[in-house]
This record gives C-alpha cells, sequence and structure tokens, in this order.
C-alpha cells in the first residue's frame, strides 16, 4: 500500500491515470472471483474508493478466470 500512495495520480497534461500490475488483491465482489476477498484485496479496495478510482476488470471482464489450471 505504501507504493500505491506514492503513485502520482494526477499529470500536468492529463487527469487520467492508468495501473497495470499483478498485485494479488483478491477483489471477489468486484471481479466475481470464486476466491475469497484477501487482506489485501479489501486494503486495494479502500485505496481504490479513496482514490476514485474504477477498477476496469470490474467492469469488463467481471467472473471471467485469469488464469485456467
Amino acid at each position: 500500500m505504501d507504493i500505491l500512495n506514492t503513485l502520482p495520480l494526477t499529470h500536468q497534461y492529463s487527469n487520467n491515470t492508468i495501473i497495470c500490475g499483478d498485485l494479488n488483491g483478491r477483489l471477489m465482489e468486484t471481479l466475481g472471483e470464486i476466491t475469497m476477498t484477501n487482506t489485501r484485496g479489501r486494503l486495494m479496495q479502500d485505496w481504490l474508493q479513496l482514490n476514485d478510482i474504477l477498477l476496469w476488470n470490474g467492469l469488463l471482464a467481471k467472473g471471467q478466470p485469469t488464469i485456467y489450471l
């Protein structure tokens, strides 16, 4: 969370921010994952809401697996 809190969310030429990465946060309610929400996921959800950030996977890929075992 310390790293996320240091990310600049605005730029002098744009107010859009794209953050990409495998952050290992389980967001069951948001992403429709089978597994439970974990501590990292709850912290990330709070951070997303606090910073008014839209999680596109929650809209465009909800319930779709990212890995097949």
